[in-house]
C-alpha cells in the first residue's frame, strides 16, 4: 500500500484514519486541502489522473491490436478494464474469422497451369502453384492444390503430413513472380 493514492470524499473518523496510519505504516496521517491522503508525495498535481489513463492504455493493450478509436473511461479500473479488452479481442476474432475472402473454385481461373509455366521456369515438382484466381496490378491471389501424393509428405511427417514451411514460402514467391 505504499504506493496507493487515497483520495477522501467524506469525513474519516478518528478511529479509521489510525487504521490509515497503522496499514501506510504512517504516524501521522492526515488529508490535504485536495481531498488527497498524505500517505505519499505526488510529483504532479494530476499524478492520480496519469496513473489511470496509463493503466487503460496498459490493459487495452491486451486486445493485441491497435485500436483507433475514443475511450471514455468513468472510474476504471484493471478488473474491468481487462475484460474490456477481453470483449474486444473477441469482437476483432469474429471479424477477421468473418472476413476471408471467398473464392468460387468452380470458376475457370484466370491462369492454369500450363499459362504459369510460359511464365515461371519452374517444374513440377518444384512448380508449387496450380492456378492464379485473382490479379492486379497491385496483389495477385494463386492456389495450390495440395494432395497426399505430394513427394515432400513422405519424409515430413510420417504419419502426420505437414507441408513443409519453406515450401510454403517459395509457393508464395512463385504467385508473386507472377506479378
Amino acid at each position: 500500500l505504499n504506493n496507493a493514492i487515497v483520495y477522501v470524499d467524506k469525513e474519516i473518523s478518528e478511529e479509521t484514519m489510525k487504521k490509515l496510519e497503522k496499514a501506510f505504516n504512517k504516524k501521522k496521517l492526515s488529508v490535504k486541502a485536495n481531498g488527497i491522503l498524505d500517505n505519499l508525495t505526488l510529483h504532479q498535481p494530476n499524478e492520480a489522473a496519469r496513473h489511470k489513463l496509463l493503466d487503460v492504455i496498459g490493459d487495452l493493450a491486451l486486445a493485441g491490436t491497435r485500436i483507433r478509436g475514443k475511450v471514455i473511461a468513468n472510474k476504471p479500473g484493471h478488473y474491468v478494464n481487462t475484460q474490456f479488452a477481453k470483449k474486444i479481442a473477441q469482437i476483432i476474432k469474429l471479424e477477421k474469422r468473418n472476413n476471408v475472402p471467398k473464392y468460387d473454385l468452380s470458376l475457370p481461373p484466370l491462369m492454369d497451369i500450363h499459362q504459369i509455366m510460359d511464365m515461371l521456369p519452374h517444374r513440377p515438382p518444384f512448380l508449387l502453384i496450380d492456378r492464379i484466381l485473382e490479379l492486379s496490378d497491385q496483389h495477385v491471389v494463386g492456389m495450390k492444390n495440395v494432395t497426399m501424393n505430394e513427394p515432400f509428405f513422405v519424409g515430413h511427417f510420417p504419419g502426420a503430413p505437414v507441408m513443409p514451411c519453406v515450401l510454403q514460402v517459395e509457393a508464395m514467391a512463385q504467385t508473386g513472380g507472377i506479378l
